[in-house]
């Protein structure tokens, strides 16, 4: 059986980002070549485009895939052959034996669930997904004790299929035209499933969503012609965040480039040590200064004000929030004019036109 490096090494990095796993398992049989991967957060097989036949497994690890297929190129040819106990891969010079047992029991999994309830939830390209994706993934959190935060909310909207990600201090809601299911669920994708997508499928991939199961125990089946995912979703309320959607009323509302502002930010924090900053908005212009008022850096721009207003942020929440906004300019404005409001933050001519982010303020004193 022969395929090349590139599809193999591909596949097997997808499998492991994918499941968050050290190892994955290659399986052979008659002429089909499968990378397989499983983890307390899913499963995934991943078809490898090959020539031939054969009939063997082996485990790799993901620093054998580093040493052994790091650095060759990727149209070059792979034979895989059987071993003893496990594969032999044949590529230039060089013959590597993986000799590490494959038990097999992910294929049992999807198996049953195709004995359970499922809803094809939507189905859209990688590109539509991975980019309705990107702002909720950068929103929501990273570790917190709130396990219901750490994923994506999506749920349908007027039969298109909305995102939204909160870390409880900054949040990102996006509508796209992705058609959903009326049967559809509302669910939340765990983090690490959603940075993956733009991983694990391509661009031009057709992602076929199911959920499969009942609220209590449900699972995603992620599928395109080569890939088949099964992945926990994660089970608890999600925050009711249109409460803090903006009003109809805007307060200082500019149009800045994103990297200029962010940076800002990460200069006066940095130079002030301090985390916390004020933002000014005042009819000539925003102010982004340390809370000494030491700091200063002045972006121009003619807002419709009458007088000034000074709110709060901790600095590293409002630069993370505005890096993800996806253009190069973004819109920023204040939703109320006391020390109550919150930043409203929203790309300039998106590719997804609604997209809103929202970063609380702080309190200083």
């Amino acid at each position: 059986m022969k395929t090349t490096i590139g599809a193999l090494r591909g596949a097997i990095k997808k499998a492991i980002k994918a499941t968050e796993t050290a190892s994955c398992s290659i399986k052979a049989e008659g002429e089909s070549l499968k990378v397989i991967a499983a983890s307390a957060q899913g499963s995934i097989m991943i078809d490898v485009p090959v020539e031939g036949t054969a009939s063997c497994s082996a485990t790799i690890s993901a620093k054998q895939v580093g040493a052994i297929l790091g650095g060759l190129m990727d149209n070059l040819q792979c034979t895989i052959k059987p071993a003893d106990t496990g594969i032999t891969l044949i590529f230039g010079g060089s013959r590597i034996k993986l000799h590490q047992t494959f038990e097999d029991g992910v294929t049992d999994m999807f198996a049953e669930s195709g004995k359970e309830e499922k809803i094809t939830a939507f189905t859209a390209t990688g590109k539509e997904f991975s980019e309705l994706l990107c702002g909720p993934v950068a929103y929501c959190s990273k570790s917190d004790i709130r396990y219901y935060l750490r994923g994506v909310q999506a749920i349908q909207d007027e039969g298109l299929l909305r995102l939204t990600g909160t870390d409880g201090v900054k949040l990102c809601t996006a509508r796209s035209h992705i058609k959903t299911n009326p049967k559809m669920k509302d669910c939340i994708f765990p983090r690490s499933v959603a940075e993956a997508i733009s991983t694990v499928f391509s661009n031009s991939d057709v992602i076929e969503v199911k959920q499969v199961g009942d609220a209590s125990n449900m699972r995603f089946l992620l599928s395109s012609d080569t890939t088949k995912w099964i992945a926990s979703a994660i089970a608890g309320q999600f925050p009711n965040w249109r409460r803090v959607m903006p009003k109809a009323k805007k307060f200082g509302a500019t149009t800045i480039s994103r990297d200029a502002f962010a940076s800002a930010i990460y200069r006066v924090v940095a130079a002030s040590d301090d985390p916390l900053i004020r933002v000014c908005f005042d009819k000539d212009g925003v102010t982004v200064q340390s809370t000494d008022e030491e700091q200063k850096e002045f972006f121009p721009s003619e807002l419709s004000l009458k007088e000034k207003i000074v709110i709060g942020a901790t600095g590293y929440f409002l630069a993370g929030a505005i890096e993800a906004v996806e253009t190069s300019d973004f819109q920023m404005f204040l939703d109320g004019s006391d020390l109550d409001s919150k930043y409203i933050i929203a790309p300039v001519d998106a590719k997804i036109s609604d997209w809103i982010g929202v970063c609380m303020p702080a309190a200083i004193t």
